[in-house]
């Protein structure tokens, strides 16, 4: 009969349709043993902390092992206990992604708990990822930039972490940012999309390589920073940052150098209980301003001061009305605005515009315990980030006459007579905003097969991303003097009135991981990860794809699918089975009980998670027009520019993946610090170029102590 539940249970697993957290809890696992040795079966066992005051309880299994999943960061305490055997307490503290093992004994004669203070294992003997955990209380003590950028200085292995580097082969566009798990990668440049208030992140998770199945697919590395929740305790923060332009030396050379500037930054938080041990509450909120003055250009003109500035509000809603149910609803405003910006040493003052970089984060997660080795995992989330320039000097859209005498009242001029000073105004507004929108979820099972402990993930998920691009010529845009058939001309490069263009991406994911402990000192890490992905433009007024289609030959055919609804165009698409990424790792406990482990992993990660291919490859675009005109002022000729109009797209495109293979040793130095070293050697294939390109292969060896 076990053999038969068991076997319905893999079935039930490998059949729902969820999908994976990132990583934004840990877990505590374990084995209760008498004194001899043997398993207990049937022991209770139950934890409870601040950030689960009202506990939750399991049994022990046939192999005497239990685990709880889904612990947000921090300390809790586990009791075990068993009719005739007494009982025993320890403190454990819980880190992201990462399983705390802590066995317990107990014997007959035991006639009081013995209580243990806290300790977080500092090498995760059941996980083959090379990840890394800083608490808020490490990172307070560290001199480090107080934003979620300035934790990039902890990531190991990256030459440079401030210009987000590649990553042992990869490209930036290859790593991936989360904020509780939300995507804040900007879907264009890869790059951070937004700060954090750094008094609402409780713990910072970095993910260097061998990222598992139900991790996703990431090439590079990821970082997580996690938040605070509320607790039945009221309390909170507050912290002021100033730092004035006086403790800047003087640049030898303000055109080129580091220019002094002035930053404050005040910051408030607070959390506590609105029902207690059932409902809690935590906020913050922000305000910050930067100012960068003293500017001049390469002509020694002043430039007005960039100001960036703006507010963060973040309020967050955690719950556990029962022992089976945690829900979490949170929401982070940040809008900001810079002026004075789109400024270097060949602008004139004019050129300035005035930006909106705000962003807002929504999420919705429930988590259900149907009994204490099964849960199911259900999370929706909403990112919007705006990228918008406005010039500040506005001189009308395509004025009329066109006056070659006044270039700068007709757009941007690049002024050769000048060393090449850019003058008039900004040569468009600019528009670029973003929404990604997310739905996942997991299934997860725990199980006893003979000797061996199964940890079985299964999911799917359902990934959309939409870039809304707007540009509108400012005058006739980018002037330059040209010489045509020895004829001076001016070339003029305008953005017309056009639709916005939206691109979009979409991702569906499924993957099944199966996370094996064979024995006391062995574990296995199994999975395979399939995306489907689509690329997209909707061009209102379009009709869906151009006909014939854009590839190579001239025909639609493989991948380039040129399949149309409405105005909204697909033409890319790579399907599950073009995406197909197993991943094999180990974990060895060389020391029995002392905590080290060697560990390997080999994995393909087909990383196509930045979307801004729904831009760049789309066959009809929003595109510049290029216009002539004599010195007089008469138009000479005027068409679309050929390299902004579309790309043509090879039928057989294959999806870009690295191959990666991963080998290290942990090992606890103290409980407190530890030692991992690692080799990671990475093979990158089908790289998406506008031409033919070859990388060489890249290959790493860290040594990091934590």
């Amino acid at each position: 009969m076990r053999a038969l539940r068991n076997a319905l249970t893999l079935a039930m697993v490998i059949l729902l349709p969820l999908s994976a957290f990132a990583g934004e809890t840990g877990s505590i696992s374990g084995v209760v043993k008498d004194s001899q040795g043997g398993v207990l079966p049937g022991a209770m066992v139950k934890i409870s902390g601040p950030m689960l005051p009202g506990g939750r309880e399991i049994t022990t299994s046939a192999n005497g092992s239990y685990q709880f999943q889904r612990l947000l960061p921090g300390v809790y305490t586990v009791r075990v206990s068993m009719s005739g055997l007494g009982g025993a307490v320890r403190e454990v503290r819980v880190g992201v992604d990462v399983d705390a093992q802590v066995g317990f004994t107990l014997s007959p004669t035991a006639s009081e708990e013995l209580t243990v203070s806290a300790e977080a294992p500092t090498v995760d003997l059941r996980n083959s990822e090379v990840g890394f955990n800083y608490t808020a209380e490490v990172i307070k003590d560290l001199p480090l930039q107080r934003s979620y950028s300035g934790l990039f200085q902890l990531i190991p292995g990256i030459a440079e972490n401030k210009s987000f580097a590649p990553a042992g082969g990869g490209s930036r566009q290859d790593n991936t940012f989360l904020m509780d798990g939300v995507n804040i990668t900007n879907a264009n440049t890869g790059a951070l999309s937004t700060e954090i208030n750094e008094l609402d992140i409780v713990e910072f998770n970095i993910k260097r390589g061998a990222i598992s199945a139900a991790g996703g697919r990431t090439a590079g590395f990821v970082a997580n920073a996690v938040s605070k929740s509320g607790t039945n305790k009221f309390s909170g923060s507050a912290r002021f940052e100033f730092q004035s332009k006086t403790l800047f030396s003087d640049p030898k050379d303000k055109i080129f150098g580091d220019v002094p500037f002035e930053y404050m930054n005040p910051a408030i938080s607070a959390g506590g209980p609105l029902v207690k041990n059932k409902l809690f509450w935590y906020g913050s909120a922000r305000y910050f301003k930067t100012t960068t003055s003293d500017r001049i250009n390469q002509e020694n003109t002043p430039l007005p001061d960039r100001v960036s500035k703006g507010r963060e509000l973040n309020g967050k809603i955690t719950a556990t009305p029962t022992q089976k149910h945690l829900i979490s609803l949170n929401y982070r405003a940040r809008p900001q605005d810079i002026t004075g910006a789109s400024l270097g040493a060949s602008s004139s003052p004019s050129i300035a515009t005035v930006d909106d970089n705000g962003s807002r984060i929504a999420t919705a997660s429930w988590t259900f315990f149907p009994t204490g080795r099964t849960t199911v995992d259900v999370k929706y989330i909403y990112l919007k980030e705006n990228n918008e320039a406005i010039p500040v000097t506005a001189l009308g859209y395509l004025p009329t006459p066109f006056n070659a005498n006044d270039l700068g009242a007709m757009g941007q001029f690049t002024d050769p007579a000048r060393s090449n000073l850019n003058i008039g105004g900004q040569a468009f507004s600019d528009k670029r905003n973003y929404v990604r929108q997310e739905l996942k979820g997991t299934f997860s099972q725990f199980f006893d097969l003979g000797r061996t402990e199964h940890q079985v993930q299964v999911g799917f998920g359902y990934e959309f991303t939409e870039e809304a691009l707007d540009r509108l010529s400012n005058g006739w845009g980018a002037l330059v003097r040209q010489t045509q058939a020895g004829v001076p001309v001016i070339r003029a490069r305008s953005y017309f009135t056009q639709p916005p263009q939206l691109g979009q991406g979409r991702t569906w994911s499924a993957y099944l991981q199966d996370d094996v402990k064979l024995n006391s000192r062995l574990t296995l890490n199994l999975g395979v990860l399939a995306n489907k992905d689509e690329f997209a433009q909707d061009l209102t007024g379009s009709n869906g794809c151009p006909s014939p289609a854009f590839t190579q030959s001239g025909l639609p055919g493989g991948v380039a699918v040129f399949e149309s609804k409405g105005d909204r165009c697909t033409f890319v698409r790579f399907n599950f089975a073009d995406e197909i990424q197993p991943r094999v790792g180990f974990n060895f406990n060389v020391r029995e009980g002392k905590g080290d482990k060697f560990y390997g992993n080999w994995g393909r990660y087909y990383n196509m998670d930045q979307k801004s291919s729904g831009r760049s490859w789309a066959p009809r675009r929003i595109f510049l027009t290029q216009t002539f005109f004599r010195l007089d002022g008469t138009m000479i000729s005027q068409g679309p520019l050929a390299s902004t109009t579309g790309k043509q797209i090879d039928p057989d495109l294959k999806a870009i993946y690295h191959d990666e293979i991963v080998a290290g040793y942990a090992t606890p130095i103290n409980s407190d610090l530890s030692l991992d070293v690692f080799y990671m050697f990475r093979d990158i294939n089908n790289v998406m170029e506008d031409v033919p390109t070859v990388l060489p292969l890249a290959f790493s060896i860290n040594a990091v102590m934590t």
